[in-house]
């Protein structure tokens, strides 16, 4: 496995001029003041940080002529907090990479760049609010790119328990958007969630897999729904294993009404091929030949769910449902 670490570096050289000022607004705290012209008051300010490199750098101090109050201003990686940002960043990986926030701590302490348990759980958190708003950004900016929208449900270990993940993904694409804890897998916690997701992007078909409560999702929020293509195969390939097996060991009666068609075991062993040729192949007359082979179990009783190994009939209602 090839792993790419980029962390932040510490530019003490590299002090962007302010555009607007950070502090608040003397007349409104609530806000900011935000002035766009200001004086270098002092440009010698030192600042010890913990760093992998530096101990110390210099940053400039600025008065807005606004609210003629002065501010300071670091260099690039650098931030009023006693940490560079190298360190920050060094510490979320550590933790990503499977430490504990103690084990990150004990290892940049061996490192001889101390930090607290509490302060790499403070790091990592924060990291993870901010990724969640660029995230969020940046889904806001597919909007009206995204017009099929899939979903589906894994589960994960959290703290030793199970936890239901709903995983969002643009389907013509392939590209994961977003995800989301959830408490179920039912239609009300899935419904709440999909519903923002569809109306940010402009989503107008919703692809999942053949739960019901998914159906019910996409026609409460006036979406086409569509079947996933994996779970449609993965269903097929299932149900002609299992009948075709059953078949070739134990063949069933032909119901005349089918014997009447000229059907027999043999027929009903290939006419199951075909069926999964055409779904994994999807050739371009696909839908012709499952209209076909539809007409020709038309006439098959229902299944009788108390009746062993009449697989004949049970193909012909999977045929009736795939076209």
């Amino acid at each position: 496995m090839h792993l790419s670490v980029c962390l932040p570096k510490v530019e003490p050289l590299h002090i962007e001029p302010p555009t607007h000022c950070p502090l608040p607004d003397p007349k409104n705290p609530k806000r900011k003041c935000n002035g766009t012209h200001f004086k270098e008051h002092q440009c010698n300010c030192r600042k010890p940080i913990r760093d992998t490199r530096h101990h110390q750098v210099t940053a400039h101090r600025y008065r807005c002529l606004k609210c003629q109050r002065t501010f300071r201003v670091y260099p690039a990686g650098v931030s009023r907090d006693q940490q560079s940002d190298t360190l920050k960043g060094l510490s979320v990986r550590l933790y990503i990479l499977g430490l504990s926030y103690q084990g990150a701590a004990d290892l940049l302490e061996t490192l001889q760049y101390p930090l607290a348990k509490s302060t790499v759980y403070k790091n990592v958190q924060a990291a993870g609010y901010h990724a969640i708003q660029l995230r969020e950004q940046w889904l806001k900016q597919q909007a009206g790119k995204v017009k099929v929208l899939g979903l589906d449900f894994t589960h994960v270990k959290c703290q030793g328990q199970s936890r239901i993940v709903a995983v969002a993904t643009a389907v013509l694409t392939g590209q994961p958007l977003t995800f989301e804890l959830l408490d179920s897998e039912s239609a009300f916690h899935a419904e709440r969630w999909i519903r923002g997701i569809a109306k940010m992007l402009g989503a107008e078909v919703l692809v999942t897999d053949d739960a019901d409560g998914l159906k019910n999702v996409a026609e409460a929020l006036g979406l086409d729904q569509q079947i996933c293509r994996a779970h449609v195969n993965r269903n097929v390939e299932d149900l002609i294993a299992v009948l075709g097996t059953q078949a070739l060991e134990h063949p069933p009666p032909v119901p005349w009404e089918l014997q009447a068609e000229g059907i027999t075991v043999d027929q009903f062993l290939e006419d199951l091929s075909t069926v999964e040729n055409i779904i994994c192949g999807v050739p371009f007359d696909g839908q012709p030949q499952l209209e076909q082979l539809a007409t020709q179990y038309q006439y098959a009783p229902p299944t009788d769910p108390r009746a062993q190994g009449n697989h004949v009939v049970s193909v012909s209602a999977a045929g009736r449902g795939l076209v």
